[in-house]
């Protein structure tokens, strides 16, 4: 097995929700987590939750008890959840997080900002100003090389105790953050594109989910999905995001979960993901709509362009969890931090609710 477990947040009895986060490096060379905690009443997306951070002064060999970083109260929501930090170009740490109202009718992403290193968030910057239910999954901003901040949201239509298929929505900023406008037109998955497995199930199979970005080497910018259709679908941007190839089928055999990609010092990319399981027992066929159990969960690394540089490896193996929603973030001394998902079945029968902190050093990449 690669790594070693740094630490594992389960769920308890006053605290029965533990998910879903992201790293940032200190001024003062400390690593700072921050995740969706949950309290003692309801584990659902829409119940309440606050974030919580952790402080590591050992470049990740241990972290610190979690603390508080910003109550749902202190924003006026019901639940703020999916962290994303990032650097900004004037020293500031931004926060990207969910901020949700009315129960699960409205999600809207916002930007926090941090002058002091995360100590306190002093602005909140609303990055979609029409409501609705736009889902930015965890650790997912981006700097292009031109300074543009981007995210990848995916939209769904609230319609009476259900959604409707997601469709991707592209948002900038050129102005360090403090304003947002949407870049391009919805990017969605063409009907007509069946994979084999379409069978008339148009409104399940023609979903997005919880995008992520990346820029290539070559100055791309890569927009990559979730999909119920067995593989991760992409698409491709040469002018910063203003318009963007046919979203297809990827290289990356998928879940129904997010997959991460994050640029390394050496000008590689680490990829993050759960592929179809070649365990025949997780894999069911319900509904004619591929469903596979959250497991195994694996790296690889990429070259600048995105291609694979050698095999994925499995890091977790047991079939008994389901691994999903990883952050990950590199030392300085080349080692890889991930965050993730890593909820046993017995952990109120979600794989959502227990936290993971695995730590892979660089001798295990090569």
């Amino acid at each position: 097995m690669f790594g070693k477990i740094i630490c594992d947040l389960p769920p308890t009895k006053d605290n029965n929700r533990n998910s879903e986060g992201s790293f940032i490096k200190l001024k003062n060379g400390n690593i700072m987590f921050v995740y969706s905690r949950y309290g003692e009443k309801g584990c659902g997306d829409s119940d309440k939750a606050d974030l919580y951070a952790m402080i590591s002064t050992d470049d990740g060999e241990t972290f610190s008890t979690p603390y508080l970083s910003l109550a749902c109260s202190d924003v006026g929501a019901d639940n703020v959840m999916s962290v994303s930090l990032m650097r900004m170009k004037n020293g500031n740490i931004g926060m990207f997080y969910c901020q949700k109202h009315n129960s699960s009718i409205n999600c809207i992403p916002y930007l926090a900002i941090s002058e002091d290193e995360g100590k306190t968030w002093t602005k909140h910057i609303r990055c979609i100003h029409e409501d609705g239910y736009y889902v930015l999954c965890n650790d997912k901003c981006v700097t292009l090389d031109n300074g543009r901040l981007m995210i990848a949201v995916s939209k769904h239509e609230y319609i009476v105790d259900d959604f409707s298929p997601g469709i991707i929505c592209i948002y900038a900023s050129d102005d360090d953050g403090m304003t947002w406008y949407e870049i391009t037109d919805k990017i969605k998955i063409d009907c007509n594109i069946t994979d084999g497995m379409d069978r008339g199930r148009i409104y399940d199979l023609t979903t997005c989910e919880e995008p992520g970005l990346a820029q290539l080497g070559d100055g791309r910018v890569w927009c990559y999905t979730r999909t119920k259709r067995g593989t991760q679908y992409e698409a491709f941007s040469e002018d910063y995001g203003k318009t963007w190839t046919k979203l297809l089928p990827s290289k990356f055999s998928s879940t129904q979960a997010p997959m991460t990609v994050k640029k390394l010092n050496n000008g590689n990319m680490i990829a993050v993901w759960s592929p179809i399981s070649n365990y025949d027992e997780n894999i069911e066929y319900g509904d004619d709509i591929i469903v596979a159990v959250r497991c195994p969960f694996v790296f690889a690394l990429l070259n600048p362009d995105g291609d694979f540089i050698s095999e994925y490896r499995e890091f977790e193996t047991d079939k008994n969890v389901g691994y999903c929603y990883p952050a990950i973030f590199e030392t300085d001394g080349g080692d890889i931090l991930i965050g993730y998902c890593a909820g046993h079945y017995k952990d109120d029968e979600s794989c959502l609710n227990r936290l993971r902190i695995r730590k892979i050093y660089k001798s295990e990449l090569c």
